[in-house]
């Protein structure tokens, strides 16, 4: 009996002199990382005084996004409270402020909501958009209008159909999806002499979810 436990402790202090002979330590090989100097993710505007980003249709189209809620996902900060489906909402919140504190503009002119105080950014679908601002505690945009102040945060949508065109602008969109659900629109815009210019712009959602 004693020689088997000098045995198991043999087996014991030979396996444990094992484990501290292994080197512990194992260098990998480093891998390189490139990342181009005009990433989508880096739409902090540096020069602004306030917290400001800006993603303009470049960005909008590396993102893949639809829908102003799912381009401003990209931004720090900010979470899209996506409640899905065929006509679900987006409601956003930025560090801990909720959509009442956001406000929402469309070519300077504030978009409200009297009912329930948010804003359901799903409905605003990025074809015909040109750019989108964020900002938090001052607007930064020169056609905002003096309400949007009081605003915590604002969220500035410039459309095309808001620019003048050199002559003629047309756009076509469509998107078709596997659940019985698309969408069409068109926009059209002609300049009128020098410092006129009329157009417009249609879109269909369709839905059988």
């Amino acid at each position: 009996m004693q020689i088997s436990k000098n045995i198991a402790l043999g087996f014991c202090l030979f396996y444990m002199s094992l484990s501290f002979g292994q080197d512990s330590t194992r260098n990998l090989a480093p891998i390189p990382v490139f990342a181009a100097v005009d990433s989508i993710l880096r739409l902090a505007v540096i020069s602004s005084s306030v917290p400001h980003y800006h993603l303009n249709q470049d960005n909008m189209n590396a993102i893949g996004a639809t829908d102003v809620g799912d381009a401003l996902k990209t931004i720090p900060g900010i979470q899209i409270k996506d409640y899905g489906g065929v006509g679900g909402i987006k409601t956003v919140a930025f560090r801990s402020l909720g959509a009442a504190h956001t406000g929402v503009q469309l070519d300077g002119f504030q978009i409200p909501n009297l009912q329930s105080g948010v804003i359901n950014l799903s409905a605003f679908e990025l074809f015909g958009i040109k750019e989108i601002d964020f900002s938090m505690g001052q607007t930064m945009d020169e056609q905002s209008v003096a309400s949007s102040y009081i605003q915590a945060n604002t969220i500035a949508i410039h459309s095309i159909l808001a620019t003048i065109p050199d002559k003629e602008r047309l756009g076509v969109y469509a998107n078709i999806t596997s659940i019985n659900a698309f969408e069409q629109g068109l926009f059209y815009q002609r300049k009128i002499g020098k410092r006129f210019f009329a157009g417009g712009q249609g879109l269909i959602h369709y839905g059988s979810g």
